[in-house]
């Protein structure tokens, strides 16, 4: 930290050339950002957006100032190509004197994102979104200590954020879709054509990081349309995993969603998709090996599924057997058997019995006589669940 010490001598602002003030507080601001002081790495990185503004001469603020009250001017007479083109000069402005990491660039970007999104009449996505994520990444670096105009300007365009958000969801579910229809008929001895499943299985994660931020960003972190991104991921992600890393990122984006859906306790519907969502994340933990985390999450799933009202017999034993196959398979279940160990739980079994026919690759038949249902039930199930 020896720049510390030379920044005293570049306390005064008032010299002439501000160029090695600017050098020093933006090093300073990288290295406290490296060791994820982000408080300090904020404080010197606002010094550094002061003193470029600052080194600026009058006519090239005055030009800037010209330039953005013409532009608002001309969006608000839907004037939207002439308005767009204002912007771009003035960002080009911006980036040449003060620097793409103020917010004046930050509002600029905003104000264009919404043009892009709104000021035509078929969105222009791509355009709108690249603007958010800009604005979303300079303020960020400005943390909780945001200027007033670029907040003002947040709030302004929050609705079209959210919009373009939902429009990225409807793109990402087409993808997932499509990689689901691909891993369904997929041959894995072809290579071609497993090849073709993972391309299409990392076109869903892309898009899913690309707009990932923006959500973080306009959504509240209990937001139903948040766990919906971290549940798409989780699901690509635990559907083919192609490592042990992705099999932890699964796990990670499939536990968020839980902490999230876990909130809504009165709305039956989310506690169901709760409690298969907690069935599948503990299967990324079986996948694991770790069978204890696994059979956790199962258990807690089960004690969801038999809180719910009204609930189809079928849908219990269905989280049921995937609790029994998990305790099968942990070290406790040798010594205590499973009527006991649900029983210790304060649940009851509603399977009276099982008859499995193995199928191949993972697969089997699962005949299933439950408790109060005079038919058995036939399942085709993979080790991790029912498909």
């Amino acid at each position: 930290m020896s720049c510390v010490t030379h920044r005293k001598q570049f306390d005064e602002y008032g010299k002439a050339d501000f160029r090695p003030d600017i050098y020093l507080c933006h090093e300073i601001s990288e290295i406290y950002r490296v060791k994820k002081n982000y408080t300090e790495s904020n404080r010197w990185f606002r010094d550094e957006m002061v003193l470029r503004e600052a080194y600026c001469d009058i006519g090239t603020k005055a030009k800037m100032k010209e330039l953005f009250a013409e532009a608002v001017a001309l969006a608000n007479k839907k004037h939207v190509e002439e308005a767009l083109r204002l912007y771009e000069k003035l960002a080009y402005l911006i980036e040449n004197n003060i620097g793409e990491n103020c917010d004046k660039y930050a509002t600029v970007q905003l104000e264009m994102g919404k043009l892009f999104w709104n000021g035509y009449e078929t969105p222009r996505y791509d355009y709108a979104l690249e603007c958010f994520l800009k604005s979303v990444d300079i303020k960020r670096k400005y943390m909780s200590d945001l200027p007033k105009g670029l907040s003002n300007t947040f709030a302004y365009a929050l609705p079209e954020m959210q919009d373009l958000c939902k429009e990225s969801i409807n793109i990402i579910i087409k993808l997932y879709n499509s990689f689901q229809m691909k891993r369904s008929s997929c041959s894995v001895p072809d290579v071609e054509d497993f090849q073709s499943l993972i391309d299409s299985r990392n076109a869903v994660i892309d898009k899913c990081e690309e707009v990932l931020t923006l959500f973080e960003e306009v959504f509240s972190e209990d937001s139903l349309e948040l766990a919906e991104i971290y549940r798409i991921i989780g699901e690509t992600y635990k559907w083919l995993p192609c490592n042990h890393m992705d099999c932890v990122l699964a796990a990670n984006y499939l536990e968020k969603v839980a902490k999230i859906w876990r909130k809504y306790k009165n709305n039956q519907s989310i506690q169901m998709e709760l409690a298969r969502l907690l069935v599948d994340l503990g299967g990324t933990f079986g996948i694991q090996k770790d069978y204890e985390t696994e059979l956790s999450y199962r258990l807690e799933a089960l004690k969801i599924v038999k809180s719910i009202k009204n609930i189809d017999l079928e849908e219990i034993g269905i989280i049921e057997l995937s609790v029994k196959g998990t305790y099968e398979k942990t070290v406790q279940s040798k010594s205590v058997d499973y009527n006991s160990f649900l029983e210790k739980n304060g649940l009851a079994s509603i399977i009276e019995s099982v008859q499995m026919q193995p199928l191949g690759n993972g697969w089997g038949n699962f005949k299933v006589k439950l408790q109060g249902v005079k038919e058995k039930y036939n399942w085709k199930m993979t080790l991790g669940g029912r498909r």
